[in-house]
């Protein structure tokens, strides 16, 4: 446990899960004044996980929430000796006092996530990219307590990784300058989707087993992180690593082993030669005349074959496997021949540029929806309507919705 004791002019506050002193006097009902504040903060660092990190390192930052309130919210800043304290609002105008008597607080943490802003909505506060990898101290009691002209605002964070949190660990000395995705059937990448008003921190409830953990470099090599999926009963894990970078995808199958909660799983380093390739991954760059259209894969996500659908996904699944944007699926309609066709038995569109083509497979012959990475708000992404018999049209859609995916790399 790390404990500071930090005086500021200009804001702070101090947080406890259990009890904390005994209070002098009542703040006033309009607040407390920022500059009479004095904060006595206490974050411990509780990982259940054997993972690669153990504990605060510079730039780690948690975040602070207030039950009900909205206007403004604490980060704690790691600089790798202390933490350092800044109120911050969404809005960037601080009210003049505080009053967070009778109020809880909810700490989060992301490590991969220090410099993501949280903003607030009517429903919590959100942050705009879903990490799969955190901690969190929900709905802790604080105590305020006068300590001649000073309130001593004081708490302790037991950050602690939710139920069921696994992680996995590749090796890789390149591993800041390559992009990498682990998924498996035994494993859900859920996140935070918000920190709701009464402080209860929400996850996400449309990703599925089997979608994409990303890899965040860390410590010469990748993290991934993800809930057990408790419907998969086996005993071995058949994983699929993608690089965006390489042509190829590459699988590995743990035989013998059961994943239990809070479970740290290293995996053969990159170069392995037990990672095996799948089917082929393979992209073409699509032109008109000497205007390139893009660099396209020639199979959808989760598919070996150009005539497979492979894997529908969500929106947030689909961005994060490189789903062509709104533009390029644009470009390549005004820009291109389209025509109804069959490849291997497969009806689907059939994409003719100047130079390249695709093939968009459709399962049941007649109608796919493929997404776009383009979202028209906070609830509806764009995403691609192929009917047969009709011209292909962009529509918006809930974002929760699943759709085949078509990878681009440029």
């Amino acid at each position: 446990m790390k404990k500071n004791l930090i005086l500021l002019c200009a804001v702070s506050a101090l947080f406890s899960c259990g009890k904390m002193g005994t209070e002098v006097e009542t703040p006033a009902e309009a607040g407390i004044p920022v500059s009479d504040l004095v904060f006595d903060l206490s974050v411990e660092y509780t990982a259940e996980t054997k993972a690669t990190k153990q504990g605060w390192e510079n730039g780690d930052a948690v975040f602070v929430f207030f039950q009900t309130i909205s206007d403004y919210y604490l980060k704690m800043a790691y600089d790798g000796t202390k933490w350092n304290t800044e109120l911050a609002s969404p809005g960037g105008s601080l009210p003049s006092t505080i009053n967070t008597q009778g109020k809880t607080v909810t700490a989060v943490y992301r490590p991969f996530g220090s410099s993501d802003l949280p903003y607030y909505t009517p429903s919590g506060w959100r942050f705009a990219t879903q990490y799969t990898y955190y901690m969190a101290c929900e709905k802790v009691s604080h105590t305020l307590t006068k300590e001649g002209n000073k309130w001593v605002m004081t708490a302790e964070l037991n950050m602690v990784n939710p139920d069921d949190f696994v992680q996995f660990w590749i090796e890789d000395a390149h591993a800041e300058n390559e992009l990498y995705y682990l998924s498996t059937d035994a494993v859900i990448p859920v996140a935070i989707a918000q920190i709701a008003p009464d402080g209860s921190v929400q996850e996400t409830t449309h990703r599925r087993a089997g979608e994409a953990m990303m890899g965040y470099p860390y410590g010469g090599g990748y993290l991934f992180s993800g809930k057990l999926n408790k419907s998969y009963g086996g005993t071995g894990y058949y994983f699929i690593k993608d690089n965006w970078y390489d042509n190829e995808r590459r699988d590995y199958l743990v035989t013998g082993k059961k994943l239990v909660s809070h479970s740290a799983v290293i995996l053969p380093a990159n170069g392995s030669s037990k990672w095996l390739q799948v089917g082929p991954t393979k992209y073409v760059e699509l032109k008109k005349g000497k205007f390139s259209l893009g660099t396209w894969c020639t199979c959808n996500y989760g598919a070996s074959l150009p005539e497979q659908v492979g894997t529908r996904l969500s929106f947030d699944g689909a961005v994060a496997q490189h789903a062509a944007s709104e533009s390029q699926f644009r470009d390549i309609m005004s820009n291109c021949s389209w025509a109804w066709t069959t490849v291997k038995g497969q009806a689907g569109m059939g994409i003719k540029a100047d130079t390249g083509f695709l093939f968009l497979p459709v399962e049941d012959g007649w109608f796919e929806e493929y997404w776009s990475s383009d979202s028209l708000d906070d609830v509806d992404g764009w995403f691609i309507s192929l009917i047969k018999g009709s011209s292909p049209d962009i529509l918006p859609s809930g974002r929760n919705g699943y759709c085949a995916v078509r990878p681009v790399r440029n």
